[in-house]
């Protein structure tokens, strides 16, 4: 994405930049780092929506969840798939987890986790906003 999509420009030589809830809001906010330079933090201020953070956590061996694909069900039938990856910047990584923004009118209902080893979890996500922790099955 470009700066003129985004509207966000770093100068410098930049090096990493994480999705990061750094105020508690369960928001997404944006932690970029810089080659010899300090780290530099961008806070979410929007207020559009409903905010839904998703924190996974697996088993011994894959303590992250890590390769899980989640499948969110919205209450209008609508489904979108997610998943989960490690490391996403040079030398960083951010947590195992999900943000969303959900709709007054159209919530999410569910979330279908299927782990790298096949394993199918379903969590009710009804009536859910904030953090809500997860603990799948990966083995």
């Amino acid at each position: 994405m470009m700066e003129h999509e985004s509207g966000i420009l770093f100068q410098g030589d930049g090096r990493a930049l994480l999705a990061q809830d750094l105020n508690g809001d369960s928001r997404p906010d944006l932690l970029a780092s810089f080659n010899s330079g300090k780290p530099k933090a961008l806070i979410n201020q929007s207020g559009a929506g409903i905010p839904l953070c998703l924190r996974i956590s697996g088993d011994a061996g894959n303590l992250r969840g890590t390769g899980s694909r989640l499948l969110l069900v919205y209450r209008d039938g609508r489904r979108k798939t997610c998943q989960l990856s490690l490391g996403c910047s040079y030398l960083s990584s951010a947590e195992p987890q999900v943000f969303l923004s959900q709709t007054e009118g159209n919530p999410i209902e569910s979330v279908t986790i299927h782990s790298p080893l096949g394993v199918t979890s379903t969590h009710s996500l009804k009536g859910a906003s904030g953090v809500v922790k997860i603990r799948i099955p990966t083995r």
